[in-house]
């Protein structure tokens, strides 16, 4: 990407779509975009879609695809939570 195209690329996102979370306790639902990344980098989520219930601790990730929201919960006792989001919409 060039850096005379970055404003014409970037106009287009309604939100930026790499975030670093630093989380000690949350329990809500969030939004998820058509493909959604999570990287867990320290401490513990748990994620629920309504069916399935996924833990992900340091160095695990997860995918999710096609699923507009999940519940997410993090209750971490001693250190924050961090982790990595990556949320694409992807129009093809």
């Amino acid at each position: 990407m060039h850096e005379g195209n970055w404003s014409q690329i970037t106009s287009n996102l309604k939100a930026y779509p790499f975030r670093i979370s630093e989380i000690r306790n949350i329990e809500k639902e969030i939004p998820l975009a058509r493909v959604s990344f999570k990287y867990n980098l320290q401490g513990a989520e748990t994620y629920f879609n309504g069916q399935e219930e996924v833990s992900i601790r340091a160095g695990e990730y997860l995918l999710a695809t096609n699923l507009r929201h999940c519940e997410v919960f993090i209750d971490q006792k001693e250190e924050d939570d961090l982790g990595l989001c990556v949320d694409l919409d992807l129009f093809i």
